[in-house]
């Protein structure tokens, strides 16, 4: 009687558009027969949808749906006893463009209890999200898989401790996608998440006066105009879906902000450039050319101060004029010293191990390497355990193959397989013998104990 409400008032809620939203997953065509594996039939629907069948069994606390003949709902926590079947090809009563099994055929679905919820769905490079699974529904332990496109985490969920957070983040730009599964690697629930790049990647820190220079920038990802905001004669200007590339000049002294931001404000940064005024004596010029002829010329005639700039700034920056009799280096960006031969990028000097690659973590003086699949640890030195939860059976020794970049099985004699689950014939001979042989051995002994007794 309490199911026949439920049901009454699930049918009630469909009426109305109310029907419940959670996750399911489709598992495939499998045959039924009189002893049925999905045990309860739950109702039969001139309207049944895959969705209200599916509410109805999760309303019942079954963990699998399968809809049948076009208009039968079955409930149950186990399928499949039957096997396959390819015979699911009937349209749905309540909705043609879905399928609800066939004659003796239920489409089963697998309900999920699992949710899925991360605090951003769009980031930079490097930053954190935060994702939290919430399985308070559930009200059994579970082994939860975590796929974060390239790496694959496992947590155990049990009623006790249903939520649990935690964190992540790309060291590199894409589309990604997080899901949770469980140890079927049946998938319960996924997030989009679009990693994103905003930053300028050629910016001087010093200009001169009235000079012409160029800024690059790099966005990816960003489905919105791009605003570069920076003062010129006064006045602040806005340029408006700006190029990757793009020139400007300065007017005025002095430290100058360059503020790159996308309409919304979700993404913005900024530079600052210093624009120092020239200093000109007579023909002296304000960046030397090595390859300048009259540069050369004027530093033979002219008794001028270049040391700092004998290497050509180490091929790191600009040398330009200091003062009346001498040159200095204008690093570039992530560069400086006298002679601009100090990287302060730190990927410049540590490497990462076994093809790793070495990325900065947001704007800081710190790094993070970007490990191969088959490789983990600060600077990928450690090569992953591949065979941790591979038993093969107990009939073989797993290894990692470096050909096919799998784990593998190494059988033992007289096993086969994957998983080195199957027996050879000589094997199965083998034990059918020893059988034989006990139970003869056996049955001897009791008629030699018995006739001992009758002599008795």
């Amino acid at each position: 009687m309490v199911l026949r409400k439920r049901i009454i008032f699930l049918m009630l809620f469909k009426s109305f558009g109310l029907i419940f939203n959670f996750k399911y997953v489709y598992l495939g065509c499998y045959a039924h027969q009189h002893n049925r594996d999905l045990k309860w039939f739950a109702f039969g629907s001139a309207s049944i949808t895959i969705n209200f069948c599916v509410n109805v069994c999760f309303e019942n606390n079954y963990k699998y749906a399968g809809l049948q003949s076009s208009f039968e709902c079955f409930c149950g926590n186990k399928y499949g006893t039957y096997g396959i079947s390819n015979n699911c090809n009937m349209e749905c009563n309540g909705n043609q463009s879905q399928i609800c099994g066939g004659s003796w055929s239920n489409s089963v679905y697998k309900i999920s209890l699992v949710e899925l919820k991360c605090d951003k769905r769009i980031i930079k490079i490097n930053e954190t999200i935060e994702c939290t699974i919430d399985s308070k529904e559930n009200d059994s332990i579970l082994e939860i898989l975590i796929n974060f496109t390239n790496q694959i985490q496992k947590l155990r969920i049990s009623p006790e401790n249903p939520l649990i957070k935690f964190n992540y983040s790309y060291s590199s730009k894409g589309f990604y996608e997080v899901q949770i599964s469980d140890s079927e690697n049946f998938i319960l629930d996924s997030i989009s998440i679009s990693v994103v790049t905003f930053d300028f990647v050629k910016c001087p820190n010093q200009v001169f006066l009235n000079e012409t220079f160029e800024i690059e920038i790099e966005t990816f990802g960003i489905k919105e105009p791009i605003y570069l905001k920076y003062f010129y004669d006064q006045q602040s200007i806005e340029i408006i879906e700006i190029s990757t590339k793009i020139n400007l000049s300065y007017s005025t002294e002095g430290n100058h902000s360059l503020e790159l931001r996308s309409k919304s404000g979700l993404f913005q940064t900024n530079r600052s450039v210093e624009v120092i005024k020239p200093i000109q004596f007579s023909n002296q010029p304000m960046t030397l050319d090595f390859e300048n002829l009259e540069h050369f010329l004027y530093l033979f005639k002219e008794n001028i101060d270049i040391f700092d700039c004998l290497n050509n700034c180490s091929n790191n920056g600009k040398c330009v004029f200091a003062s009346k009799n001498n040159y200095k280096c204008v690093c570039s960006e992530n560069y400086f010293g006298p002679q601009c031969n100090i990287n302060t990028n730190p990927c410049s000097s540590k490497k990462c191990l076994n093809k790793g690659k070495c990325v900065l973590v947001n704007e800081s003086n710190e790094f993070k390497c970007e490990c191969d699949k088959n490789y983990e640890g600060k600077y990928c030195e450690i090569l992953k355990d591949f065979c941790e939860n591979r038993t093969c059976s107990n009939h073989g020794v797993c290894f990692f193959n470096m050909t096919s970049q799998v784990a593998e099985c190494k059988c033992f004699n007289l096993y086969y397989g994957i998983n080195c689950e199957i027996e050879f014939e000589a094997l199965k001979a083998l034990k059918n013998v020893i059988k034989t042989s006990s139970i003869i051995a056996i049955t001897n002994k009791a008629k030699f104990e018995d006739k001992q007794l009758k002599k008795k």
